[in-house]
């Protein structure tokens, strides 16, 4: 395994052990059912999700304000997008999806330069391949992207140069979480770090690919001890 693919593997392997912070008041759905072994359309799928489910955590006004309980939200989708055999049928899914957290108004002010410090823009060429998603998908990707949330985050803080991520149930009585937990402390971890490590531009590995890769591991690892 690449090496930053493997430093993301122990992140995340940190689900169950991280200090618990808020945990978002509604309940969690029922446990979903993953396969030991991903075939590669459903790591693809999962990966799918996991970048929208992302993109519209740190973007999306519904989301980003913590209207919804965004964990909860994976995990429903998750059985819904891992029965998807056409990328197709997961472009309407995971379009559908979308247009169900409501609109996002137009931002006047995302469009103009930043203005201080500035920092580089997270690199979202995934959201725009055409292999992957459809075409009123991708639309809707970077219409949420270039209209983004402009009120303070609920995931995200500041503490001097330091991003600190709240809200974010930890699981503790987990140790050994079940699938859907698995694969949503992976790509939570994912996230964090294509939207908020700093070095991205030093990177020598796909991001994208990172995710894909390392999801099937995650899904087999079925055992206490294979997960650890």
């Amino acid at each position: 395994m690449a090496p930053f693919a493997t430093f993301l593997l122990a992140l995340a392997l940190g689900l169950s052990t991280a200090p618990h912070l808020h945990a978002q008041p509604a309940a969690p759905p029922a446990t979903a059912a993953v396969p030991d072994a991903l075939t590669a359309r459903q790591a693809d799928n999962v990966a799918a999700l996991g970048q929208v489910w992302g993109l519209l955590k740190y973007h999306h006004p519904a989301v980003a304000a913590g209207q919804r309980d965004w964990d909860a939200e994976f995990r429903r989708q998750l059985p819904r997008v891992l029965a998807c055999r056409s990328v197709a049928a997961r472009s309407r899914l995971l379009s559908a999806w979308v247009a169900s957290l409501g609109p996002v108004p137009p931002c006047a002010s995302c469009a103009a330069p930043p203005k201080g410090e500035v920092r580089l823009a997270p690199n979202l060429h995934w959201a725009e391949n055409k292999h992957r998603f459809s075409a009123e998908l991708r639309q809707q990707l970077a219409y949420i992207q270039a209209n983004h949330y402009q009120g303070t985050p609920y995931y995200v803080g500041q503490l001097g140069s330091s991003t600190l991520f709240l809200h974010e149930e930890a699981y503790a009585d987990q140790p050994f979480p079940p699938a859907d937990l698995r694969l949503l402390g992976l790509c939570r971890y994912w996230n964090m770090y294509q939207y908020y490590y700093p070095y991205t531009y030093v990177w020598q590995e796909d991001w994208a690919h990172v995710l894909r890769d390392v999801l099937s591991r995650f899904a087999a690892a079925n055992t206490a001890l294979s997960y650890r």
